[in-house]
């Protein structure tokens, strides 16, 4: 019960106090603003919110502002720390009251009052009010400080239940995108093992006689096929050892450039109607990298150039940055719509596309990015619809950045 003759509480800033609560999205900016509004109303000097930490009672500062009296002093006075663990042990309102004599000084005769911030039998922490001096906190401030701290405890019951439907959201994306990623590698698994079977049955039939070139493409397309098999089962091996860490990265002194012609010529020699433009600027320094994990990054993003940009011109320019080799592989085709921009490198994502003929595993791109972070690097990608796409690899040459 709120004390006798206590004057109600402000309209206006109880309307206040719930507009800021309804429209929290940033815990410690809603704090700014209510303890703003609270010192029209309760005077106090510092106001600190001690959080248990990890679920252990144990607690942690988690905001802490000196507003009054003790603004320039604030290395040197109180906190209410030991405060702080009374009301976590009590869990109800603690008041303390400074001992000595008023001649000290007001910065060392701290009143201290601690209120607990608790939600549903869930205490959160701890809320601690500090006044430097006279007067003492009276009845009428203790329900207001309550008031302040069931506005704390509303205020984290709304930011643990957004962590955690966020958190669940990316659970249940991650399952969408595995669910996906299962029917897709099924459907891509099929696909080559379909040629595999259906022309090597051809090729033993006993009732037809097929003359040399004819067996000389068959095989050609069972070989390329088993390519695409392999390479599909390669990428979901990676993709696992990636995630749990297990793949070793070999660094040794590496020209980019050479790997990036490497890669170019096969390219050209499997798809020999492309057009591969490489572009060097300067002298490329040698960097601290794996030449086949390079290698596979670079094929990744050109095939994806080629199957997403098809019949696109395709220009590769290697740069040299202030402590980074940078290097920018760009198409000219449709574009990637930006919605996805920020989710193409994600395990699993594949860009919608009408086109029944793109076929991938969504692994590509998150193999990737995981090999140019493990390289200390950076890849990302830029786009404007309907005027192609653009990856761009910083890989640093700095040798202490390799350490």
């Amino acid at each position: 019960m709120p004390p006798k003759n206590l004057p109600v509480l402000p309209m206006s800033e109880a309307l206040s106090f719930s507009q800021i609560i309804n429209h929290a999205t940033d815990w410690k900016n809603s704090i700014d603003e209510l303890i703003q509004i609270a010192r029209k109303i309760l005077i106090f000097d510092n106001f600190v919110v001690y959080l248990k930490e990890n679920d252990r009672d144990q607690l942690e500062v988690a905001y802490a502002k000196a507003m009054g009296r003790g603004k320039n002093f604030e290395g040197d006075i109180a906190w209410g720390e030991e405060a702080a663990n009374q009301v976590l042990i009590t869990k109800s309102l603690i008041h303390k009251i400074p001992a000595g004599d008023s001649a000290e000084g007001r910065i060392n005769r701290p009143y201290i009052l601690g209120l607990p911030i608790i939600s549903r039998d869930v205490i959160y922490g701890a809320a601690i009010l500090v006044r430097f001096g006279n007067p003492e906190f009276s009845e009428e401030d203790f329900y207001v400080a309550r008031y302040l701290a069931n506005l704390l405890s509303l205020l984290f019951d709304k930011h643990y239940l957004l962590k955690k439907t966020q958190y669940l959201e990316e659970k249940n994306k991650q399952t969408l995108l595995q669910e996906n990623f299962v029917a897709t590698i099924t459907h891509e698994l099929k696909s080559p093992l379909g040629f595999i079977k259906g022309y090597t049955t051809t090729l033993l039939r006993s009732d037809a006689n097929w003359n040399e070139k004819d067996q000389r493409e068959f095989l050609e397309i069972i070989d390329q096929e088993t390519d695409h098999l392999e390479s599909i089962i390669e990428n979901i091996i990676d993709s696992a050892r990636l995630q749990s860490g297990e793949i070793a990265i070999n660094c040794v002194p590496t020209q980019l450039d050479t790997i990036i012609n490497d890669v170019v010529t096969r390219a050209k020699l499997k798809a020999p109607n492309i057009h591969i433009n490489v572009y060097k600027k300067e002298k490329i320094p040698l960097i601290q990298g794996d030449p086949y994990r390079l290698s596979q990054v670079f094929e990744n993003l050109i095939n994806n150039a080629i199957k997403y940009a098809e019949g696109s011109d395709i220009d590769i320019t290697v740069s040299k940055g202030q402590d980074e080799v940078i290097i920018a592989i760009r198409d000219f085709g449709p574009g990637i719509d930006t919605t996805y921009l920020d989710l193409i490198f994600t395990r699993f994502f594949r860009i919608p596309s009408p086109k029944t003929t793109i076929h991938g595993s969504g692994l590509g791109l998150y193999i990737s990015k995981m090999i140019i972070d493990s390289h200390n690097g950076n890849i990302y990608a830029t786009s404007l619809p309907g005027k192609g796409a653009t990856f761009h690899v910083h890989l640093p040459f700095n040798t202490e950045k390799n350490e």
